[in-house]
């Protein structure tokens, strides 16, 4: 990490050592409750580019009823796999609340999560010594964007030109959101 940006010091496994699954959810959820800050190290393509495979993210703590379709979330679904995808809407399973997520370049959504299911919200990606704070006004607004094109793609099935439409949005909409993320990590980068 550069000089810019300083992890913060969390209990955390010792170095090197890898988890997945339940042993990297039963650690995210202690450490969030203790010190309400989680960080790790991200793998897998489904969020690119907004998190690329090998990049740190740090999950805080978070409230359910404040989740908005833009926020990455990081969960720990019945399938056993830690996953961190973003949220695109919301929807009931009989009478509990839940929230729909899709990873930034997947193609479908995810199984609805429950708030037991989700552990923190990601609020941070760190990349190179950077930090890009995904709450501030260019991630987020970018963020929402995408949700929202996400689902309407989703939603709606169409002829072969509007189906063209919508993947040129959604490719532009990755766009702007990458280079949202440069900006926030200027930004950051200031004295």
């Amino acid at each position: 990490m550069s000089e810019r940006y300083h992890k913060p010091k969390i209990a955390a496994a010792p170095q090197g050592a890898r988890l997945a699954g339940h042993d990297l959810a039963a650690l995210a959820a202690e450490v969030i409750s203790k010190s309400g800050t989680f960080s790790f190290q991200a793998t897998g393509a489904s969020m690119a580019p907004t998190i690329r495979s090998g990049e740190s993210v740090l999950v805080r703590s978070y409230e359910f009823d404040k989740l908005k379709p833009g926020d990455i979330v990081m969960a720990y679904p019945p399938s056993g796999l830690i996953i961190v995808h973003r949220v695109v809407g919301r929807t009931l399973i009989g009478e509990e609340q839940a929230v729909i997520t899709m990873g930034d370049n997947s193609a479908a959504t995810d199984l609805p999560l429950t708030e037991s299911e989700i552990l923190g919200r990601v609020v941070a990606v760190l990349s190179r010594g950077r930090k890009a704070d995904l709450q501030g006004r260019f991630c987020a607004g970018g963020g929402r964007l995408l949700a929202l094109v996400e689902m309407r793609r989703i939603r709606m099935s169409g002829s072969v030109s509007q189906q063209r439409w919508r993947r040129r949005l959604l490719t532009a909409s990755r766009l702007l959101l990458k280079r949202a993320l440069r900006l926030e990590m200027r930004l950051q980068a200031r004295p």
